[in-house]
């Protein structure tokens, strides 16, 4: 330990002994002034005194006590008193982690705080705006942790604004501390610390050891990525201390998960496992959802390590089911990692490629490329805004001046001189400035057209692509022909795709068989379409060259013919040892009208159906869980019969559609989201399930990107 941190940490820590004695007596206190206080406005400042020290240890009742101080504001209609228990109120659920609430709470404040703002009076107006900037703080907070880095910087950067311009150190350093949160995310340590230190260095002048303990938490946090482990432990555990002595419990809850992180690194797991067990009981007393998640994840990753798979299993399973509900990206990246090494060690293939899958999609929207672009943008305009500010101030001086020196002529007669030079000064650099903007434009220009043309060039190769790949869809002429009653939602993410339907007929052994499938290719895009159109091609060979007509086999014969075409052979003819794993999912009907029969088998995609005799309920069949393609242990497809109803509707489809993220809170449609809406609209025509199907994925979708190409056929017979 340096010999400024143990003096400074000794001061701490005698500071916080008075604070802990002092805490109930303010407590008391405010309990005294709220059952005394006659007047409304003060039994709501009691009040939100109160929640505020409540916070501290029972954040159930802070929040009950904030509600308290709402309601009755909202009964006096004492705006102040509306705005700042609606900030706390914010404050409040971020702390428990249903940031959808505080959002709500946040967003009512900001609106009173706008009033206030825009007030005449210079006291009101200051009062508005940084109230504005500590709400905005909370907001930045929220988009910190659903790793919304650009929406953060955007609040942090708003209330860094305010604070400055009022003068408010207290507002300027948590901003500070904010902004390092998000670079750390970003890993980019160098940044953090820059404005941890920032932060620290206002912290001192405020004599406020919780704000200075949370800075040096952070500080550590930077060194123990570092690997500086004796200089992270350091700072946790005098963390830890000075929180015990105060009695903050969600100090000392996230002071212990640090301390076992430390242990994790220097591969110490039982020393590590005993803090987490701590940390995780201290933040459930508290409540605080944030804290509950990150030491099940720590325990999860931990008990993997150590090879105690089932209780790993556990503790990763209820963060997952915690972080799904709080909507946490930065959170449910950590618990997709973990889960995806945890099943492929304990030989669950399948479980890890799917949780493979969900990781890099959420890791991706946290560290791309544009986020950090945004990063920079949002600094860059702050500073240029900031140096903005002070030159308009230091212009503002200056025409002060030469007001007061207007009376003297001569004074007068030698600006207007100078002004004149510098406007001439000022006209030739304008005059060269423009020749060289002329020039660079039309260089950009003539690069833009480049792009273009080579833009143009690759649209038109795909697009061409797109009509061959259309050639191998079934045209819904012939689909009508069989099964009149049907709709087919066919929605590529690029413009081609990977997903694709596929439609024969036969006739054969006095049996008309009519044969339709929804299929999912390896990939989407160029790729994709590549192996859809060599995987309808091994269907079409096994129905017309093969004679294969039981769906089973058809799936056993196709997966043949597709291993075939992608295995890859030497210049000597032999096999290569690079094989593609390239395939499909892939859900496989056939019906027969003739003799009433129905049969079906699948790879991996399920068959949904509803029977018209017998209820709203929908069956499912499970696929085989193998794909048509390189597998370990194949085994033969499954042909499942199916009772012959008149009226019964079948669903065929991708995993697309409910893999898609979006809704309020950007989380995936699910399967089960998926079966619901179309249980409910089964008894409606095709074409009317088809507009809902179709703008219910549209509507879930919003702005976001889509994940992957959807294929859904319905058929009613």
């Amino acid at each position: 330990m340096n010999y400024f941190l143990k003096p400074f940490l000794f001061l701490c820590f005698l500071f916080g002994m008075l604070l802990c004695q002092s805490q109930n007596a303010l407590m008391d206190s405010l309990k005294t002034v709220l059952h005394s206080a006659n007047e409304d406005t003060g039994r709501v400042n009691a009040l939100t005194g109160l929640a505020v020290e409540l916070r501290k240890s029972d954040l159930d009742s802070a929040v009950s006590t904030g509600k308290q101080a709402l309601e009755l504001s909202t009964k006096i209609k004492w705006k102040k008193g509306i705005g700042f228990s609606n900030h706390i109120l914010g404050i409040f659920f971020y702390m428990k982690g249903d940031y959808e609430e505080s959002l709500k709470h946040d967003v009512v404040a900001l609106g009173i705080w706008k009033e206030f703002s825009n007030s005449s009076n210079v006291s009101e107006a200051n009062y508005g705006k940084l109230s504005t900037a500590k709400t905005s703080g909370n907001v930045a907070n929220i988009y910190i942790d659903q790793a919304n880095y650009p929406k953060a910087l955007e609040y942090c950067f708003m209330a860094l604004h305010v604070s400055e311009e009022l003068g408010d150190t207290k507002v300027q350093a948590i901003n500070f501390g904010n902004i390092g949160n998000i670079y750390k995310s970003q890993k980019q340590d160098d940044k953090a610390l820059e404005f941890y230190n920032k932060a620290l260095m206002l912290g001192k002048t405020l004599n406020d050891p919780l704000f200075i303990l949370n800075q040096m938490n952070n500080i550590g946090s930077v060194y123990r990525e570092r690997a500086d482990y004796p200089k992270a432990l350091e700072y946790y555990r005098g963390n830890l201390k000075m929180a015990e002595e105060k009695g903050i419990r969600q100090l000392q809850a996230g002071s212990l998960g640090n301390i076992g992180l430390v242990y994790i690194a220097q591969l110490k797991y039982d020393e590590a496992i005993v803090y987490f067990l701590k940390a995780l009981g201290v933040a459930k007393e508290v409540g605080e959802k944030r804290l509950i998640v990150f030491n099940l994840i720590n325990l999860g990753g931990t008990y993997r390590k150590t090879g105690k798979f089932k209780e790993a299993e556990k503790y990763l399973k209820d963060a997952l089911l915690m972080a799904e509900e709080m909507g946490t990206t930065s959170h449910l990246m950590t618990i997709e990692d973990n889960l995806a090494n945890l099943y492929d060690t304990t030989g669950r293939p399948v479980l890890a490629l799917e949780h493979y899958k969900n990781y890099f999609i959420y890791r991706d929207s946290i560290t791309n490329q544009a986020n950090r672009k945004e990063l920079f943008r949002s600094e860059v305009n702050y500073e240029f805004e900031k140096k903005e500010l002070a030159s308009k101030a230091e212009q503002e001086k200056k025409d002060a001046l030469t007001a007061k020196e207007k009376q003297q002529q001569q004074t007068i007669l030698y600006f207007v001189a100078i002004g004149g030079i510098i406007v001439l000064f000022f006209s030739l650099s304008l005059y060269k400035r423009f020749k060289v903007t002329q020039k660079q434009k039309t260089e950009i220009e003539y690069q833009k057209q480049i792009v273009e043309e080579h833009r143009k060039g690759m649209i038109d190769s795909i697009t061409y692509a797109k009509r061959l790949q259309d050639a191998i869809l079934p045209p819904a002429k012939f689909i009508n022909k069989y099964v009149p009653d049907n709709f087919v939602v066919y929605k590529p993410k690029d413009i081609v795709a990977g997903d694709f339907y596929w439609a024969e007929s036969v006739n054969v052994n006095n049996k008309e068989l009519f044969f339709i499938a929804a299929a999912d290719s390896t990939g989407h895009g160029v790729p994709g379409a590549l192996v859809s159109v060599v995987c309808s091609n091994a269907l079409n060979r096994t129905l017309k060259e093969f004679k294969e007509t039981e769906p089973g086999k058809m799936l056993d014969k196709t997966r043949e013919l597709v291993l075939e075409t992608f295995v890859r052979k030497d210049s000597f003819g032999e096999k290569s040892s690079d094989e593609v794993k390239d395939g499909m999912d892939i859900s496989l009907l056939c019906i027969d009208k003739i003799t009433k029969q129905i049969w079906w088998s699948g790879a991996n995609n399920s068959l949904w159906y509803t029977s018209a005799n017998e209820g709203s309920e929908m069956k499912e069949i499970k696929a085989d869980k193998q794909p048509i393609g390189k597998t370990e242990n194949p085994k033969p497809f499954t042909t499942h019969a199916i009772k012959y109803t008149q009226g019964s509707v079948f669903y065929l489809f991708t995993d697309g559609f409910a893999d898609q993220f979006g809704g309020p809170q950007g989380k995936k449609f699910k399967y089960k989201t998926f079966s619901e809406l179309l249980l409910k609209n089964s008894g409606l025509k095709m074409e009317e399930q088809f507009k809902i199907i179709e703008s219910t994925f549209n509507n879930w979708k919003g702005n976001l990107e889509q994940v992957d190409d959807v294929c859904v056929i319905g058929i009613k017979i």
